[in-house]
């Protein structure tokens, strides 16, 4: 899947841990581009999402971020509300910024985001859609502002676990 050559081929969003952020103490991106390298794998297709971190923690998020731009990767952020996400633009500068959409108070707020991403190039994903509700309010945003509006959730489909054994019954 990943391995699709052309300029369509999907993009690998990886999620970095918080705990991966404390425990960061060297050069992790060159680590990480070595490990890539021996999978035969482009880190130019890959973006590296990092965790919602605490305002105190914010010096070490722009030190992480430092590392792995220094060593050619993409990096996307987690924002709690679209006013978090307004913060990060100017103080982070990530390529992308997942939004969790479950509550979008103020409308204001989500316009100016969008705008000002679009401004900076930075691509926004609301995430956590699980109502259709939500959804429409981001399509009329979309539509208000002529953008395209990325979204993910439990809306279209939700998770399921499925285990086939030899000689097994489904349940």
């Amino acid at each position: 899947y990943y391995r699709q050559a052309g300029r369509d081929a999907p993009e690998l969003h990886l999620s970095v841990h918080a705990r991966l952020l404390a425990a960061v103490n060297s050069n992790h991106g060159v680590a990480y581009r070595r490990i890539l390298s021996a999978l035969e794998l482009p880190h130019e297709r890959i973006v590296l999402q990092l965790p919602v971190v605490t305002p105190n923690q914010r010096w070490l998020l722009n030190y992480v971020l430092d590392n792995y731009r220094r060593n050619g990767f993409r990096l996307g952020v987690s924002a709690n509300s679209p006013l978090e996400a307004l913060g990060l633009l100017d103080k982070v500068r990530p390529d992308l910024i997942k939004v969790d959409a479950r509550e979008l108070p103020d409308p204001d707020s989500v316009g100016l985001l969008l705008l000002r991403a679009a401004e900076q190039g930075v691509r926004i994903f609301f995430k956590r859609v699980e109502n259709r509700e939500v959804f429409d309010t981001l399509e009329q945003y979309g539509s208000a502002l002529a953008q395209s509006i990325h979204a993910q959730g439990y809306l279209w489909d939700t998770p399921g676990a499925r285990l086939s054994l030899p000689g097994a019954q489904a349940a």
